[in-house]
């Protein structure tokens, strides 16, 4: 019955022809997602030096530890994205997805 179903169905869409208008949707996702300014956030010192201090870091009950967390957090979340925006324009640009995930993305 595959000819049937194949009848039914449109045919797959493909690869996005226009890369980088593709990409550009793609950080426009992230931009309305993830609205932490990191400049903003860090306006006094360096949350990895807080945290590093001994006994010092407590983000449950000190505000300013609480907006470095968040802007770390923040942080984190933009390199993610980063990795897996750079996964995918590989692969918008014929490369194969399943290896990219391999090698990109490995537990």
């Amino acid at each position: 019955m595959r000819e049937d179903i194949l009848k039914i169905f449109p045919p797959p869409p493909g690869l996005a022809g226009d890369i980088s208008g593709c990409l550009k949707r793609i950080d426009e996702i992230y931009v309305g997602r993830a609205q932490l300014s990191l400049d903003q956030r860090l306006q006094s010192e360096r949350p990895v030096d807080r945290a590093r201090s001994l006994g010092n870091w407590n983000p449950d009950s000190i505000k300013g530890d609480r907006d470095h967390r968040d802007a770390l957090a923040a942080r984190g979340y933009w390199q993610a994205f980063q990795t897996v925006k750079d996964s995918v324009e590989r692969v918008l640009r014929g490369k194969n997805a399943g290896k990219i995930a391999d090698e990109d993305h490995a537990v």
